[in-house]
């Protein structure tokens, strides 16, 4: 995952360019110039090397400053920024005057001293925060970022606005989309997600139309890809089981141990460590049917001159149009266990609107994976409650109920709306 971070991030970018089997190399045999063609860059093997490992060291920067809970401040963007482009001397620039590019000495972890504004295909320039105001718009920036510290925001919607936020101002003169990067992914291992990496293969299809219509003011779509790409990461992740090769075992525990490691490695069984999901997804699921009853008991009391009759229970019966493919977790086709919480008119009749807490899982066997989603039904329309919610074998259980506690009630706030909007227009 760290190679395959330090080699996408540039990768986009154009600096070099691998096909996909170097790349599957690289990640797999390790990053030396030797495995680099002369070919890939235009800069040497040697020096697209050294760039790589310099991505591959910042990454382990990323995680080291997250265990220290250090700060983020202008000080340390500037520490990213020049640790990321620490091999990187010269950047290219275009002369409008003679309409062609000349490259330029680069300084890196400083702030930009001369316009960088791109021209567009169709010739208009995209206008990027000018040198007199970089200095303030960071001060902007990260005192906006922390001022949604406590308010339950999701970490890809907080991933997705700090790399937008930071584009936007784009206040180095190169390498500001690789820091923006590397600032959400910074956010997202903070929350105990995986890194950013954005397949360069995905660039024109999806990141760039993300990005472009967060410039219009819609995140809908960066925060919704930036999610199926954590799910996608994550389920990759739980397929990467590696053991030791066979060697002679010397007692009956090491032989149990080895067949065991068969089994898993012929795809027959899954790791021991996997198993830990069920419990933890069971634990995740126990809160939320405990929440339920808690809402629907004030609901009960509240909306008690109505006349409505409010349940919880277990349901057989999948939602209407329920889909997971479309929200980027097409794997997640094992549908465990339903919960519903919903409104009747009368104790005989079917429920008017109800809301669904689905468990599923990745496949018929564990992968170490379960997905909770959040869907609202009623007659007039069914679809999911915002996102759903990742668990992982390899979170913990405190780290788990500490995320997901935050969850839930984010997502039943819109199908309350929901439910408290129906009902008036039923009335009416």
């Amino acid at each position: 995952m760290a190679r395959e971070w330090a080699i996408e991030t540039g990768q986009i970018e154009g600096l070099y360019r691998f096909d996909c089997g170097l790349t599957m190399t690289l990640i797999e045999d390790g990053i030396t110039a030797s495995r680099i063609p002369a070919t890939a860059s235009e800069m040497s093997p040697e020096q697209v090397a050294a760039i790589l490992l310099d991505h591959l060291a910042t990454l382990e920067g990323l995680f080291a400053f997250v265990k220290g809970d250090g700060p983020l401040s202008k000080g340390y963007i500037h520490e990213l920024h020049q640790a990321l482009l620490r091999h990187q001397p010269t950047h290219r620039v275009f002369a409008a005057a003679s309409s062609t590019y000349f490259d330029k000495p680069l300084d890196r972890g400083k702030y930009k001293e001369q316009p960088n504004n791109p021209l567009r295909p169709d010739g208009t320039t995209f206008e990027y925060c000018s040198p007199l105001e970089v200095n303030a718009e960071m001060d902007r920036l990260i005192e906006f970022f922390y001022s949604q510290e406590g308010q339950n925001i999701s970490p890809e919607i907080q991933a997705a606005w700090l790399h937008h936020a930071f584009t936007c101002i784009h206040p180095c003169a190169d390498g500001n989309v690789r820091v923006a990067r590397a600032l959400a992914t910074l956010v997202l291992i903070k929350a105990g997600l995986m890194p950013l990496v954005v397949p360069a293969v995905e660039k024109h299809s999806s990141y760039i139309p993300a990005l472009e219509a967060a410039d219009a003011g819609d995140y809908r779509a960066l925060v919704e890809t930036f999610r199926r790409w954590q799910g996608r990461r994550m389920i990759e992740l739980s397929q990467r089981v590696s053991f030791d090769e066979a060697k002679p075992a010397g007692s009956l525990d090491e032989f149990f141990s080895a067949v065991e490691q068969n089994m898993v490695l012929k795809g027959l069984s899954a790791p021991k460590s996997w198993e830990t999901v069920s419990a933890r997804g069971s634990e995740a699921f126990t809160f939320c049917e405990d929440r339920f009853r808690e809402i629907a008991e004030r609901l009960r009391q509240s909306a008690k001159p109505s006349g409505l009759h409010f349940m919880v229970g277990d349901s057989s019966e999948l939602p209407p149009g329920y889909d997971l493919a479309d929200r980027g977790y097409p794997a997640f086709d094992a549908t465990t266990r339903i919960l519903q919480l919903g409104y009747r008119s009368s104790p005989k009749e079917s429920m008017q609107a109800q809301i669904d807490l689905v468990r599923a899982r990745a496949g018929k066997a564990s992968r170490g994976l379960e997905l909770a989603v959040l869907w609202y039904r009623s007659e007039l329309e069914s679809g999911a409650l915002g996102h759903p919610f990742l668990i992982s074998f390899a979170e913990s259980k405190q780290d788990l109920l500490e995320r997901f506690s935050k969850w839930p009630d984010t997502q039943m706030l819109i199908g309350l709306s929901k439910w408290r909007q129906s009902y008036l227009a039923e009335s009416r």
